[in-house]
């Protein structure tokens, strides 16, 4: 039996506005007086669309949209399979004016509570409705559909979002009083911004923009001042030279985000080389739309495919609901011949006759039989645990693999980081606590993998998250391949602080350097390719954590340094020893603290390139000194 629903619409596709006016249903009066006339049906009328979804002929659907006017050559009808697709394209948001546009969503779940108050739903239509609004709700969260913004303002707003990530709290400085100027401050204040200052000619227009948001207005003179409080810029004012110019811009540590929207523009160019400024201009923002707009139409194939799923879910949940229909059918059926049958029988007596009419076969099921002795019994006698070296390569590999898959599939991270940090415990219980490179490893692996996890939930991380989680896969693939490192002579609880302060440092450089890197390469996409910005992760966030976890590693790797050289001191009668250990270290440490002497000046591509290399020395310590002959008596190889 063919799928019995009904779809019968018009949208922007076959209909103009005028007619698309005629046929709008008003949720007050109109709406419900066409859920009436249907019976049965759900009705989705928005500014682009009027569509209405029943159950059998869509010939009452059909004439109700006549009556208002709606010539037949603007109306399409769909039935059974058909009907379904196109409210799952709806749904998805494929058949929008505007591809993967998220309002429509809303639209349907509030079509199907105004027919749920109607009581104008049944079972197929609910089911409809409800995995209509489930499948959107994964087309796009599973793919990029709704991703990506495509409005000029929209554009604007997710390139501040790339930049600061959040904006809760912001300074917002407005150059002009027009239109944009207006709709920028519309959206921007829906994200949370703290001040907004409006700059103008003449400081009564200022004012009244100023009171419309709740901000705080100023004359041309006052521009100045303004800039040194504002972390974000609109310029719209109309002036025949530049108002802002790099001479007028302090320096700060925090980025400084401006758009100018003016013709002729407001803000000199030469701003944008100023290592904290971002500035962009309207072709900028519409470079950003354009390649949205094209991403989201790569991007339908996969939502395609998540429709055809779904509907393939609810044609196999509409082959049980006819049969649970039949059976209830039946059982109605045997109700009225039972009684019919012993019109004097009480209501158990009634229940058993129809049971027995329903279901006239019952196959008989045989109960499970105890064993000898009452029931099976375990084998005798576990077997022993391994030895611990056994334990430990065990998980260290289980750890390896479950890092693997946790550079594609996250869940893996999670157990990866459990199954590393394990095997670096049984390694301690056999050997004794920082023995040797690989428990370290272990460690280090185990918890960069459970930390890449915990960035890989958060999509503008994410490629940091799988930066940490290849870390991790090495760190893992190390520890397999290394030997124990001989014990020294160093007291104990030097050796504790030593091994300590390098496991932190490895730990917080490993994420800052990942952090950085990230940064460098944002801040290079927001100067030379918007566009490919925005769906990065926030330039802001990646500095506040690249300098968090910088600090706390410099600060780590100089405790865990001058242990080091308190050590060689007793050994080797200087602070300073060959040890291949500790030249790398002392290098790696001169590069970390010339990188905070010149922060400020550092940029792109430099900036990335001198984290690198001091990290790259800190792990030529860890992970290649010690097949150099190393002397150090630290577990850790220090």
């Amino acid at each position: 039996m063919a799928l019995p629903l009904y779809l019968v619409g018009l949208s922007h596709k076959t209909a103009p506005l005028e007619v698309r006016e005629k046929a709008a249903l008003d949720p007050v009066v109109a709406l419900p007086a066409a859920l009436s006339a249907l019976g049965k049906g759900v009705v989705l009328s928005t500014c682009n669309r009027t569509e209405l979804y029943g159950v059998g002929s869509p010939e009452k659907a059909r004439a109700l949209l006549l009556s208002r006017g709606v010539a037949p050559r603007h109306l399409y009808v769909k039935e059974g399979v058909e009907a379904l697709r196109h409210l799952y394209r709806v749904a998805a948001g494929l058949d929008s004016l505007v591809v993967g546009e998220a309002q429509i969503l809303g639209q349907v779940r509030e079509a199907l509570f105004l027919a749920r108050r109607q009581g104008a739903t049944e079972s197929l239509l609910e089911k409809a409705f409800q995995s209509a609004i489930a499948l959107g709700k994964r087309a796009r969260s599973e793919t990029g559909i709704g991703m990506g913004a495509v409005s000029v303002a929209y554009a604007a707003l997710d390139l501040a979002l790339a930049v600061y990530g959040d904006l809760s709290g912001l300074s917002v400085a407005v150059l002009g009083a027009g239109e944009m100027a207006e709709l920028f401050l519309t959206h921007l204040k829906a994200h949370g911004v703290g001040r907004i200052l409006v700059v103008n000619r003449t400081e009564e227009k200022a004012q009244a923009l100023a009171e419309r948001f709740g901000g705080e207005a100023f004359g041309l003179p006052a521009l100045p001042q303004v800039l040194r409080q504002a972390d974000l810029v609109v310029a719209s004012a109309a002036a025949p030279h530049y108002l802002v110019g790099p001479e007028d811009l302090p320096k700060r540590a925090k980025p400084l985000f401006l758009i100018d929207i003016a013709l002729p523009r407001n803000i000199d160019p030469r701003v944008g080389d100023l290592p904290h400024a971002y500035l962009y201009n309207l072709d900028d923002l519409k470079r950003v739309v354009d390649r949205n707009l094209r991403a989201r139409a790569g991007e339908i194939p996969k939502v395609e495919a998540l429709i055809e799923k779904a509907l393939g879910d609810y044609m196999e949940w509409y082959a049980g609901h006819r049969v649970r229909e039949a059976i209830r059918a039946l059982e109605a059926w045997a109700r009225v011949q039972a009684a019919k049958a012993q019109p004097e029988a009480g209501p158990v007596e009634l229940e058993k006759a129809a049971g027995r009419l329903a279901h006239p076969f019952h196959p008989g099921a045989e109960a499970p039989r105890p064993g000898p002795g009452g029931g099976a019994s375990l084998p005798g006698g576990l077997p022993p645990l391994p030895a611990f070296p056994d334990m430990t390569l065990a998980l260290a590999f289980l750890g390896v693999v479950g890092v693997a898959f946790g550079v594609f599939f996250p869940a893996g991270l999670s157990w990866g980081g459990a199954f590393l940090l394990l095997g670096a415990l049984f390694h301690a219980l056999a050997e004794g606590p920082f023995a040797g490179p690989a428990q370290v490893a272990l460690v280090l692996g185990g918890l960069l993998a459970l930390r890449g996890k915990t960035l890989w939930d958060r999509p503008r991380l994410r490629p940091l998250g799988r930066y940490l989680a290849f870390l991790a896969l090495l760190l893992g693939l190390f520890a397999l391949r290394s030997l124990p490192h001989p014990g020294g002579d160093l007291p104990l609880l030097l050796t504790l602080f030593h091994a300590g302060a390098f496991l932190v440092a490895y730990l917080a450089l490993s994420v800052g350097v990942g952090a950085g890197a990230m940064c460098a390469l944002q801040d290079l996409r927001l100067r030379l390719a918007p566009e490919r910005a925005v769906a990065a992760a926030p330039l802001w966030s990646l500095r506040r954590l690249e300098r968090g976890y910088l600090r706390v590693g410099y600060v780590a790797a100089t405790l865990g340094l001058a242990s080091g050289m308190a050590w060689a001191f007793g050994y080797f009668g200087s602070p300073l020893s060959p040890d291949p250990k500790e030249v790398s270290v002392v290098l790696g440490w001169l590069l970390l603290t010339l990188y905070f002497l010149l922060d400020e000046r550092l940029r792109g591509l430099l900036r990335a390139g001198l984290l690198l290399e001091a990290y790259a020395l800190f792990l030529f310590a860890l992970l290649g000194a010690p097949f150099l002959g190393s002397r150090h008596p630290s577990g850790l190889g220090f």
